[in-house]
């Protein structure tokens, strides 16, 4: 038991609270800590030991701002008063906003399965975005209002899509003899060949607004009828 004790309210307390609390305020209505300084000041609790005066420590800072230290006198989480939340850095610029701690997943962000699974997944941003799975076999699933699977990317690399692709400047189609049966070699290929020309095209745009075509011009062969 601490050798001092303070009880607000009432001496001594009625409920059971912990053994080593050298300060009690039990109230049966709301009750609260309030700090009361000017506007260029800051308060906050400290937590300090015999070796450092600051562990860590809740500070209310004078811009109304929220900063929550650890490892000393290092904030850790900011929270500023107009919501914006930064991890390891004091300025957020967006709702969240996370600084990583060294250029590896497991500094960035971490999703872990509930429960007592242990397999997890990491976003990281290190001049590019990367995103890991950590089980073989997990799938990236995008799904929409409904919870229906609209796009499944496996851990094999093979994309599936319920519905329609659209790329603007084509689409690169793997050629592997592994997936083709019933080869037969052509008839009249040189005549085929030369019978091919180049045209340029340029997409209809106000046409199919919702296909989000490109400005860009492109080029194709086609055969002569």
């Amino acid at each position: 038991m601490p050798s001092r004790r303070a009880f607000v309210d009432r001496v001594p307390p009625s409920e059971i609270f912990h053994a080593d609390a050298i300060a009690i305020l039990e109230s049966n209505l709301h009750s609260y800590i309030q700090f009361s300084q000017t506007n260029d000041t800051e308060s906050g609790i400290l937590s300090g030991n015999n070796l450092t005066a600051i562990r860590s420590a809740l500070i209310f800072r004078q811009d109304s701002s929220v900063h929550i230290r650890a490892g000393g006198n290092a904030t850790r989480l900011t929270v500023l008063k107009n919501g914006k939340t930064g991890i390891n850095i004091e300025n957020p610029l967006a709702a969240l906003h996370i600084k990583g701690i060294e250029s590896t997943f497991d500094s960035h962000i971490r999703l872990e399965t509930a429960g007592g699974g242990t397999d997890y997944a990491n976003i990281l941003y290190d001049g590019n975005m990367k995103f890991r799975t950590f089980t073989a076999g997990d799938e990236y699933q995008w799904r929409n209002s409904a919870n229906n699977t609209n796009m499944t990317l496996q851990d094999d690399g093979d994309l599936f899509v319920d519905g329609t692709i659209t790329a603007s400047c084509g689409v690169l189609v793997c050629s592997d003899i592994r997936y083709k049966k019933n080869i037969r070699p052509l008839t009249n290929s040189l005549s085929n060949v030369l019978a091919l020309h180049g045209i340029y095209y340029d997409w209809e745009k106000e046409k199919f607004s919702d296909k989000a075509f490109g400005d860009k011009r492109h080029s194709v062969f086609q055969r002569r009828h």
